[in-house]
């Protein structure tokens, strides 16, 4: 029996920094943390280190999943340098998973949309609408303003992701869809769903060029 590929999941475009060992629906391990964006200077030797540990007992890594935006214009940069840095090192793809649809697959079943938002800057937040059932896209990811969110997210949709704890009070009461608050998990990326769906929407296709690849950054940002 062919084992599934083993993915080492990458994800720092929020406030969370994600990463982690997967192959099929199973997570050998994975790290989970928010930090701010100058502690993540530590973050090329911690993933060194946690591969050492996990890597040897799963065999040689196959792929990498990378949460590829939008989200956090430095945390992108990170992710992206030292997938690039792995990619080139073993010789193997780097496989982009749109961030909001990492987040929406926390609540993938649910009967109704997933509205999956980000922070961005200057009280706005990036939004990405899903089908619950098959996490397709309803429309492009698109940048909002906190005070907009009435208007563009679904009545009878389930609202998620690490913008919620930035929601103020008021426009918190003004939406009609319910808030995940309940269950914390739903509002961070996971590493086991991160290289689940790199695995299904690039295993019967080509990877893209690593020497192009770019993050989704979506707003522009001052150099």
């Amino acid at each position: 029996m062919i084992k599934p590929p083993l993915i080492f999941s990458l994800d720092t475009s929020s406030v969370f920094t994600v990463f982690g060992l997967a192959r099929g629906s199973d997570v050998i391990a994975e790290e989970h943390f928010q930090a701010p964006l100058q502690m993540r200077d530590h973050l090329p030797l911690q993933i060194s280190q946690f591969i050492q540990e996990h890597e040897a007992a799963q065999g040689s890594i196959n792929a990498i999943a990378w949460a590829c935006g939008p989200g956090s214009f430095t945390g992108l940069r990170v992710s992206l340098a030292l997938a690039k840095g792995m990619a080139f090192a073993r010789g193997i793809p780097i496989l982009p998973v749109l961030s909001l649809k990492v987040l929406a697959a926390n609540a993938r079943g649910f009967d109704g949309t997933i509205a999956a938002i980000i922070p961005a800057r200057k009280g706005e937040c990036y939004l990405g609408l899903f089908d619950g059932e098959e996490l397709l896209p309803l429309h492009e990811p698109i940048c909002v303003d906190y005070a907009e969110l009435e208007a563009q997210v679904p009545q009878d949709a389930v609202l998620l992701g690490p913008a919620i704890s930035e929601l103020p009070s008021e426009i918190c009461e003004e939406l009609k869809s319910p808030l995940a608050r309940a269950q914390e998990h739903f509002h961070q990326p996971s590493a086991l769903l991160l290289a689940e769906l790199a695995h299904q929407e690039w295993h019967d296709k080509d990877a893209p060029n690593i020497d192009t690849l770019t993050p989704y950054y979506l707003k522009d940002f001052p150099a």
